[in-house]
């Protein structure tokens, strides 16, 4: 379908079909029998309930995790570990050491990439840390599946 311009639009499946993802009719633009993308979706019921990251600098880790929550498959959610990714961001790729803060999101990419994404309940961020901005190590078990 061309829009203005001869641009192409994205277009949703039919209105029944879109009824049944739990899109409100009300939020859709409909052209003829076809659908546009909706002007609004609300994704928060598939979100991670939000934490306070306390005074510690690890907004992008945040950030960057809960991006990563979003890629599950549509109408799954899954909790990570913010306290595994910033370990291993600011231990092996960073070198800053178990206390460094404010990273690049290059930087947390590249530790989600090398070390993977372990669950929040395998190491949760509030309890793994020891004293403000310092973090234990993450037992070596978690580093091979186990």
């Amino acid at each position: 379908m061309s829009g203005p311009g001869g641009g192409r639009h994205l277009v949703m499946p039919r209105m029944t079909d879109a009824d049944k993802i739990g899109l409100k009719k009300a939020y859709l633009v409909q052209i003829g029998e076809r659908l546009l993308l909706p002007v609004y979706v609300s994704l928060i019921k598939y979100s991670t309930p939000a934490r306070d990251q306390g005074v510690h600098g690890t907004c992008t880790i945040f950030a960057v995790m809960a991006l990563a929550e979003m890629f599950r498959p549509f109408g799954t959610s899954a909790d990570e570990s913010e306290a595994y990714v910033w370990y291993n961001a600011a231990v092996f790729i960073d070198k800053r050491g178990p206390g460094a803060y404010g990273f690049y999101t290059k930087t947390v990419a590249s530790a989600m990439i090398s070390y993977g994404i372990i669950g929040e309940t395998q190491w949760s961020y509030a309890a793994h840390l020891n004293i403000p901005g310092v973090l234990q190590q993450p037992d070596g078990a978690l580093y091979s599946g186990g």
